[in-house]
């Protein structure tokens, strides 16, 4: 078999190497063209033009228009460019002529108004009256010698204009420290539920409920300190607010079992219990939305939950509701 193969691969190859012979040939064969002299006897010229010749003549003719047509759509667009660039250029020549020009008007009407002003405060008018900057009253100018009064006015306009930069300036502080504290209350407040948006349900408020556990007849209810949220194990639980991890519990089958508590800072804490795995450490800066567990039954639970808690200040418990449904 491998034999016949090598025999068919070899006869392929000998009929398309005869074949590129032939055409190879048949090209430089070409045209013959014989020229007759008007005398009959003499021997006929003959010119003889091969097919590669031909073609490599056809392939220039069309392929020169093309090239042609190429560079002259390039040159056009060039000039296309340039020209909008200049149009570009001639518009803020024009922008700024404008400006200039109203700038220079705007100049010359000051000028005009500051001259109006020192002459109308050089006149001796016993009637005109000035703004004076004690306690912003106004004051009757008319026992002020008139050599004096063109300084006497330029100095109140400076005090005026002090006293406006620090009644500004004082405004514009409290203004920006009181929305810098909006800031950092709003930022350090507890926002929204626990886990990401649209997953789990809520399966037990704040306050008094049945001791899931069964309790005793003495005491058949128990205080709730925060929510519970449930939904599959596993689930990503996120800080509500940014904050420092003061506590990462690992190791522990009891109570809230593994946990995390955030400090927001401006006395809000947050707790988030009975993860099955903890996703920070102690110390660690989180963000708001940040994941920081994963939900479980670690601890005292009966199910996968996050037990969710909000404490302000050194109150025991607050109900998380109210911070749950800021946004």
């Amino acid at each position: 078999m491998w034999v016949n193969w090598r025999e068919r691969l070899q006869f392929q190859w000998n009929r398309r190497k005869n074949w590129l012979g032939r055409k190879h040939s048949q090209g430089w064969r070409g045209l013959s063209i014989l020229i007759f002299k008007e005398d009959a006897a003499d021997q006929p010229a003959s010119l003889r033009i091969n097919y590669f010749v031909i073609g490599f003549g056809l392939l220039m003719v069309l392929a020169l228009p093309v090239a042609g047509g190429v560079l002259f759509m390039q040159e056009s667009l060039k000039a296309a460019d340039a020209s909008r660039v200049m149009e570009s250029r001639r518009a803020l020549m024009t922008t700024v002529r404008m400006l200039t020009v109203e700038k220079a008007r705007l100049v010359e009407e000051a000028a005009q108004h500051i001259g109006e002003f020192q002459r109308l405060s050089s006149r001796n008018d016993p009637g005109q009256v000035l703004v004076r900057l004690k306690g912003g009253a106004l004051n009757s100018a008319s026992d002020t010698p008139l050599a004096d009064r063109p300084n006497n006015d330029l100095e109140r306009l400076g005090a005026l204009n002090r006293r406006t930069f620090a009644v500004l300036e004082q405004e514009a502080y409290h203004s920006l420290r009181l929305t810098w504290t909006r800031m950092n209350i709003y930022g350090a407040t507890p926002r929204g539920r626990p886990l990401p948006t649209g997953v789990g349900f809520l399966t037990s408020v704040f306050g008094s409920r049945p001791n899931p556990f069964g309790g005793t007849d003495a005491a058949p209810s128990e205080t709730h300190s925060g929510v519970d949220f449930a939904s599959a194990p596993g689930t990503p639980i996120i800080a509500t607010a940014a904050g420092v991890v003061i506590r990462a519990m690992e190791n522990t089958n009891q109570g809230y079992g593994k946990h995390v508590r955030l400090h927001h800072g401006l006395g809000y804490t947050s707790l988030y219990a009975h993860c099955r795995e903890l996703a920070v450490n102690e110390g660690d800066y989180v963000s708001r939305g940040q994941v920081i567990g994963y939900l479980g039954r670690t601890g005292r639970a009966t199910g996968n939950h996050v037990h969710y808690e909000v404490q302000f200040g050194a109150d025991v418990a607050t109900d998380p509701m109210e911070y749950i449904q800021l946004k």
